[in-house]
């Protein structure tokens, strides 16, 4: 089909994203290939049809259209996180993989249309998008959420940290302590903003926060650089 038609079609668009919905795996894998060649990328026709999949009851329809938006969105562009990130609330783990997946394909893939590089500030809604999950009463959610921000960002990259970092003085002594332990992982050797929540942390009332700080702060500098914390004068 996608050879036959012009781009942006809107009969063709329309007759391919309801193949998202077929029974058959491989014409549901077609249709998703097939949308990169059909339209541009940000066609608004194709986003709203593909985004629609992603509220049908059937799981291997939401999967579909999670594989079809990379193809049709704006890498970079928020509508992709403000779309996708919810499906990380699922209670299905194919379907969080799945957006996991959406959203670091969209996140980080070439950011252009019409061959035109386009502005990356929306990336950061990703991540906001992403942490704004880590709060879930389900630990399955908070699990996919840590994932999608591994899968998104890079190690040490500031606005990762800076965003995880707000979580440690929530008011969920478990979020505190899941934070800490994200900030051992995602920040870099030294990162001053990592260093000084895990030391306010180290006063918290709750002692396996206290003792997440600790190990929060021997992950990221030596012994030697924070014995001065522990000095009186």
């Amino acid at each position: 089909l996608w050879q036959l038609v012009p781009r942006n079609d809107v009969d063709a668009v329309v007759r391919t994203t309801r193949c998202l919905e077929d029974r058959d795996m491989m014409v549901r894998s077609a249709a998703v290939s097939a949308l990169a060649s059909l339209v541009e990328a940000g066609d608004p026709l194709a986003l709203e049809q593909v985004a629609s999949r992603l509220r049908n009851a059937e799981n291997s329809i939401r999967r579909a259209a999670l594989q079809a938006l990379p193809q049709v969105a704006i890498a970079g562009d928020p509508y992709g996180a403000h779309v996708v990130a919810p499906c990380l609330d699922h209670p299905s783990d194919v379907i969080r993989q799945a957006g996991i997946e959406a959203l670091s394909l969209l996140a980080n893939g070439p950011c252009r249309k019409d061959g035109e590089v386009l502005d990356r500030g929306g990336r950061d809604v990703y991540l906001e998008e992403a942490a704004a999950r880590l709060p879930h009463h389900d630990h399955s959610v908070k699990m996919s959420a840590a994932q999608a921000l591994r899968s998104i960002a890079k190690q040490g990259e500031d606005k990762l940290v800076a965003v995880v970092a707000t979580y440690t003085q929530h008011e969920d002594c478990f979020l505190r302590r899941f934070a800490l332990r994200l900030l051992a992982e995602f920040a870099n050797d030294h990162d001053e903003i990592a260093l000084a929540c895990a030391s306010k942390c180290l006063e918290d009332s709750v002692p396996h926060v206290r003792n997440a700080a600790q190990e929060t702060l021997d992950t990221l500098q030596p012994v030697a650089d924070y014995s001065s914390l522990y000095e009186t004068n």
